[in-house]
């Protein structure tokens, strides 16, 4: 090599990793492990070890039996069979691996102590966690994800050689195995299977001894490593003792006591209960930690209660105040491809200009929180529903009971309201509310308009919010209908499935069937147009021979029920297939009610026209399969006019708390703020909803599609849970099947399937870096990996777990020194040799396979005469 030159980089193949993962010292181990099982005259080599694990790789590879693998009708389909460690060796070595090295005979005066644990297989342990933390942990940068995996063993054996049995109703019976794998990396960093008597926090500073490589427990210093830890390791014992080595805990948490929130049961004093139904809200609470060193900063714990909406609670816990109280997280939606402008998109430059654009999608969870605080086409129809009984406040400055602007609008709605106001009601202080009856509160609620229903505080809490005029049960009221339209029940039905599912395919027919049944034309559709304060299902270029090229609005209506359909076909054979409505300045409109019978629907068709800036809008109706009809609705320009008057007026009447962000957030009763929402979700509801309104205003643009919009806690955890569940799945997808297998036997086992899965991963990771070819590195492409979940879809798209088996073990092959005995002369020899053993081992637990693969038992079950019947 010159002076100045690059040197040349080694390619990493199978086989390096292998050498790498596959130490001398811990195939030593085993080897010892093994031979103070065997007779001195079957001990076996280091390379023999190796053999032995080849074998298991291709049993894994091909997920099959030794049985099935050695035999000879079998040997076009497992050709390695014939190549690899002879069978009557392998069974030996596997017989071996069964037995506790630590059970010698017994002498006169001493004997091995019951219950007591395996030393070489604690020896063989310590081995492994010491080789994968040297190779895999990196101080102050890696995430240890610590959970528990359950190696289903039922046999008596476990309690033999120490083990503590667990019994899980979900997972099975058997010893546990205690993990941590580092996040990013995916490797195996350290395991001990728990013994008698061991709590989980001498587990956990054993796995952390390993991983620092101190020698007492005294010398563990993690500083800066973050602990993800599952429920079943959470406690205070083990969160101090994180605390106090300088690692970060984050984690789930069971439902205690000792923790500050709790849902699903009673909450004890120094508990909040939250409930499962409700808005999505975050409740918190904080601890002071103990400081080791006194010159730190005090240092604080957080645990966290989640409802998410949908009816489930999580609770959580850490200590690192970066995903502490008021941080949220923006967890957009996967796109498949870049979006890029199309040629008929450009047809909706001009609309884009005349709105605000704030979401990309629709049912997102942007989309969902910038709808609520609006005066959305839902909201203005309860609100107009509500007033339209009510009775006006002359306290009120422009009430919009009695408006004209308001009042002309709800006359084009065919929702007149009442313009007599009513003589005022006295109020009744709180000081004569004491001294009433149950029975009186329900009286004075009654006369007042008020619910009736409720215990004597709800009663009481009620007539306090009453506002001494007979209408104040409207200004209760109204302000519940609008939470309750922000703040929607999240439902679902077979019809509104099917209506979501129908739109593309009536976008996809609306063109021709309008061009069939008017003399309108729609030149572009745009569905990726929705909008937080109006969505409609389309926006559409139209042209006409009578108007120059325009925008309109179009909403989709499927009609599910064969009731619903007569009732549209009805309409469609009186107002005709196609039928315009035209709300004129007289605001006399007779057919707008007559050709769309549903109140809704109306308020939604002229809200949209209006907060679009358009002046047609189209309602089609449709079933599942065909387009019924089409109304087509258009708006004059005063008419629109009028409309955004009475909104301001509504909004200043009943929503200026939103808009003015110095303002308080007035008093809401219980029955107003219902069951779905409390005063501290409103308020957070608020606040994010505010900050998302200031990111989008200063982006200019709004944000893409979001997945989730969660506590930043949570979106950590489900970032770095499940270490320990992909681990274990990799091991269990991909396995040998063998039958009855000792306990000592399989931990072994599972001691080298562990190191193979590591030198997995390992040439995963320099796949992505790509050192051996000419490529550019995936970690360094900006275009490709721009996220943590585009290197995991990256690492995916990789040979899988089970190919890498198979290149394992023919580097295996070509490595080891071959046998001098095949397979092909012994198969025969060998074979009544293990008959028996095999039996006595899988007999047990499969009878009928035992039974029908035996010849012998099947001739005796056919030896009996089947006696036949002679038909007429």
């Amino acid at each position: 090599m010159t002076v100045g030159s690059v040197p040349e980089t080694r390619p990493i193949g199978v086989v390096e990793v292998l050498n790498i993962w596959l130490d001398d010292s811990i195939l030593s181990a085993i080897r010892n492990f093994v031979n103070s099982s065997l007779p001195s005259s079957d001990i076996v080599s280091t390379a023999d070890i190796l053999r032995f694990i080849e074998v298991e790789l291709w049993l894994s590879f091909y997920s099959t039996t030794p049985t099935a693998f050695f035999d000879r009708e079998n040997s076009e389909l497992y050709p390695p069979a014939w190549t690899s460690m002879p069978r009557s060796q392998y069974m030996a070595i596997l017989t071996a691996m069964g037995k506790s090295s630590g059970i010698s005979e017994d002498t006169e005066n001493q004997w091995e102590a019951p219950l007591s644990y395996d030393r070489e297989l604690t020896h063989i342990a310590e081995l492994i966690r010491r080789q994968c933390a040297g190779i895999g942990f990196v101080e102050r940068e890696t995430i240890a994800s610590l959970d528990d995996d359950m190696l289903r063993l039922r046999s008596t054996l476990v309690d033999d050689i120490g083990l503590a049995h667990v019994r899980n109703p979900k997972k099975g019976y058997g010893p546990v195995q205690h993990g941590i794998v580092s996040l990013t990396t995916g490797i195996f960093l350290g395991g001990h299977i728990a013994a008698r008597g061991e709590s989980t926090i001498d587990i956990v500073k054993i796995l952390q001894r390993s991983l620092c490589g101190a020698s007492t427990e005294s010398q563990i210093q993690l500083p800066g490593i973050v602990h993800a830890l599952d429920r079943g390791y959470q406690s205070d014992v083990i969160n101090q003792h994180v605390h106090s080595i300088g690692g970060k805990v984050v984690g789930t948490h069971k439902r205690t006591t000792k923790f500050p929130f709790t849902y699903g049961k009673p909450a004890n004093r120094a508990q909040k209960a939250i409930e499962l139904t409700g808005e999505k809200a975050a409740y918190w609470a904080s601890k002071k930690l103990s400081n080791v060193n006194r010159a730190s900063p005090i240092a604080r714990a957080y645990a966290l209660g989640y409802r998410s909406g949908l009816g489930s609670v999580t609770l959580c816990y850490t200590t690192d105040r970066t995903f502490g109280p008021g941080k949220w997280s923006y967890v957009c939606r996967q796109k498949d491809s870049p979006s890029t402008v199309t040629p008929a998109e450009t047809f909706f430059l001009e609309f884009e200009r005349g709105v605000r654009v704030l979401t990309e999608t629709q049912r997102t969870a942007d989309w969902f929180l910038l709808r609520k605080f609006r005066a959305t086409g839902s909201v203005v129809s309860k609100i107009f529903h509500q007033i339209a009984s009510a009775t006006p406040d002359p306290r009120i400055f422009r009430d919009p009971v009695t408006d004209p602007d308001v009042q002309f609008a709800a006359m084009l709605l065919s929702m007149p309201l009442n313009s007599q106001p009513m003589a005022p009601l006295v109020a009744i202080s709180s000081i004569d509310l004491e001294s009433k009856t149950l029975e009186e509160l329900k009286s004075l609620c009654r006369d007042r308009g008020l619910a009736v229903s409720g215990s004597k505080p709800v009663l009481k809490d009620r007539l306090k919010s009453f506002d001494g005029i007979d209408n104040g049960s409207r200004r209760a009221s109204m302000k519940g209908e609008i939470l309750s339209a922000w703040f929607m029940k999240p439902i679902s039905s077979s019809a509104m499935k099917i209506g979501s599912h129908n739109e593309p395919q009536i976008a996809a027919h609306v063109k021709p069937f309008i061009a069939a049944h008017s003399h309108f034309k729609v030149d572009a559709l745009n569905r990726e147009m929705p909008f937080a304060a109006f969505s409609p299902d389309d926006i559409a270029v139209i042209t006409s021979p009578t108007r120059p090229q325009f925008y309109a609005v179009l909403e989709y209506k499927t009609r599910v029920t064969e009731a619903t359909q007569q009732r549209e076909q009805l309409l469609a054979e009186t107002h005709g297939i196609f039928s315009s409505v035209r709300l004129l300045e007289n605001g006399n409109a007779p057919d707008f009610k007559s050709q769309i019978p549903d109140g809704s629907y109306r308020c939604q068709i002229l809200h949209n026209i209006v907060c679009g800036q358009v002046s047609d809008g189209f309602l089609v109706f449709a079933t599942q399969s065909r387009i019924i009809r089409v109304v087509h609705v258009f708006v004059e320009a005063s008419v629109a006019a009028t409309y955004r008057m009475a909104m301001k007026v509504i909004c200043d009447a009943y929503m200026h708390w939103v808009y003015d962000e110095s303002a308080l957030t007035p008093y809401f009763s219980l029955d107003e703020l219902g069951t779905r929402v409390d005063l501290h979700t409103l308020e957070q509801n608020l606040a994010m909803w505010r900050s998302l309104n200031r990111i989008i205003e200063e982006r200019g643009r709004p944000l893409p599609a979001a997945k989730h919009i969660i506590p930043s806690l949570i979106s950590l955890w489900n970032r770095v849970k499940g270490g320990i569940d992909v681990y274990s799945r990799y091991l269990k997808n991909v396995k040998s099947r063998h039958i009855a297998l000792p306990p000592t036997a399989a931990i072994v086992l599972r001691i080298c399937m562990t190191l193979v899965y590591n030198a997995y991963q390992s040439l995963q990771l320099v796949e992505v870096q790509s050192y051996q070819s000419t490529a550019q590195s995936f970690l360094k492409n900006i275009v490709s990996c721009t996220t943590y979940t585009s290197y995991q879809h990256y690492k995916q798209q990789l040979p899988s777990f089970a190919s890498f088996c198979r290149d394992a073990a023919k580097s295996l092959a070509t490595t080891a020194p071959p046998n001098c005995i095949t397979n092909a002369d012994n198969v025969e020899q060998e074979e009544n040799d293990d008959e028996a053993q095999q039996r006595s081992q899988g007999i047990r637990y499969r009878k009928r396979v035992f039974f029908n693969s035996d010849p012998d038992l099947k001739r005796l079950r056919l030896s009996k005469r089947v006696q036949h019947e002679q038909v007429q």
